[in-house]
């Protein structure tokens, strides 16, 4: 069975929200709710179609790098060049530490999704220090061709009733949208029971899950 468009997304939303005509909601105003929604709702989870990796080379005395892929939702876990984890941190224990030597690093926090801070303040330039991270879902769009939805299948309930709720909302139609980011969130919990990583790298896997079961960001 093909796979849902945007075209066959926005179809679905505007029938399910009563038919209202392109001039009260436009297409592109409902594909955008449709993206936000997908965005919004991964970013909540560890999506092994999603996790990719970027390197940055460290230089003595720098502690703040700006990563390259400018689509990242959030770094999961930094390797030195050795292949070591390096501890996750957050900016506010950063600066409770106060003026910290430079050396090895041996912890990470981010200040943005694009840019991390190794602590202690590297010593030396030329370190290669790997970063995974998981990136934003690549949008759906009309133009030239309407794309389909590539993740698993499961999602799709999920954006959907999401966004239709949400379609209702701008619409003014708040009584009529709870039920619907109701079927939305009851999806959400199904899909997500799907979630694994691949088995290419169990290591990885089980770094992550011990991540998620000390109630980090995922």
């Amino acid at each position: 069975m093909a796979r849902r468009t945007a075209s066959d997304f926005i179809a679905e939303i505007r029938t399910a929200a009563g038919g209202p005509d392109t001039t009260r909601i436009p297409d592109l105003r409902i594909l955008r709710i449709l993206n936000e929604e997908r965005a919004q709702t991964l970013s909540r989870y560890t999506v092994a179609q999603l996790i990719s990796s970027t390197t940055v080379t460290s230089v003595a005395s720098q502690a703040a790098y700006t990563l390259t892929p400018t689509n990242i939702a959030k770094v999961l876990i930094v390797k030195d060049n050795l292949g070591q984890e390096l501890k996750e941190t957050d900016q506010i224990d950063e600066v409770r530490k106060g003026t910290i030597t430079s050396g090895p690093p041996d912890s990470w926090y981010c200040t943005s999704a694009t840019q991390v801070s190794f602590s202690p303040t590297p010593a030396t330039s030329g370190d290669v220090y790997t970063v995974y991270y998981q990136a934003d879902p690549t949008d759906l769009v009309l133009l030239p061709t309407p794309t389909s939805e590539t993740l698993p299948r499961v999602w799709d309930e999920v954006w959907l009733n999401k966004a239709i709720g949400k379609v209702l909302l701008v619409l003014g139609e708040s009584s009529a949208a709870a039920p619907w980011i109701q079927i939305g969130a009851q999806a959400e919990q199904l899909a997500a029971q799907t979630l694994r990583l691949s088995d290419q790298d169990s290591r990885f896997q089980t770094q992550l899950e011990h991540k998620m079961s000390l109630g980090n960001r995922y």
